[in-house]
């Protein structure tokens, strides 16, 4: 199950590094950077709840449950602090930043479950 972790981190990790530099080539670095901005996020908190859920899951099920609420608080949490920081801190232009994470959002988890 460990070895699916590191496949589906792979698989995001090189999908967000191919993306960007298909960006910079084609649209210019302002635009690549938003993006990536946009879609580190989501890649990250995508990879760290894949992994800390296979190991909840395999620890103990019983509270596998309560678990999972917690990670769903803590995503709110780090998403409401990762786009306010992204648009107040860096001020990276916000039309992209919000396509990048609203399709990084949706489409990872549906490109890695299939």
């Amino acid at each position: 199950m460990i070895g699916s972790c590191h496949k589906h981190a792979w698989i995001s990790t090189t999908s967000f590094i191919a993306t960007v530099a298909i960006l910079a080539a084609t649209s210019g670095w302002g635009i690549a950077l938003a993006c990536a901005s946009g879609m580190l996020g989501p890649v990250m908190a995508w990879n760290v709840d894949w992994v800390l859920t296979k190991r909840a899951y395999r620890r103990d099920l019983n509270h596998f449950t309560a678990f999972r609420v917690k990670a769903f608080a803590s995503k709110m949490v780090f998403f409401g602090i990762y786009v306010t920081g992204m648009l107040s801190l860096l001020q990276v232009s916000v039309m992209p930043f919000v396509i990048a994470v609203s399709y990084t959002h949706l489409t990872l988890p549906t490109i890695l479950l299939v």
